[in-house]
């Protein structure tokens, strides 16, 4: 295997983990505040307008990337994606959802 097909593989699997993990906590803050919301019966959108309007666009950004990053990686190589990329881009999802948590955090208190 030479240093590109290497490199490709390994940026595509960062790509695949990075926006994962970004729109699995997009969806889970959306979620989040839906419930909170119906739940407590207070109006928690008002409380935070932009920052639900980020959380969503921001989901259906890393959505869209997704998609593009999985016909480019179609493109690119032929084969499917083996199981043992899957559980890589799983096993970084994790501590990449950890510091978008983070990253999140400190934007919601901003906005």
């Amino acid at each position: 295997m030479n240093k590109k097909r290497r490199f490709l593989i390994a940026a595509f699997t960062i790509g695949y983990a990075a926006l994962l993990s970004l729109g699995l906590l997009c969806f889970e803050r959306l979620l989040t505040i839906s419930i909170v919301s119906r739940m407590f019966h207070e109006n928690v959108y008002k409380a935070y307008p932009r920052f639900s309007a980020f959380c969503f666009i921001v989901g259906l950004l890393a959505l869209g990337g997704l998609l593009l990053l999985f016909v480019l990686d179609g493109k690119t190589f032929v084969k499917r994606i083996c199981w043992s990329r899957f559980f890589v881009i799983i096993g970084l999802s994790v501590p990449l959802f950890a510091l978008w948590t983070m990253l999140l955090r400190y934007l919601q208190a901003i906005f």
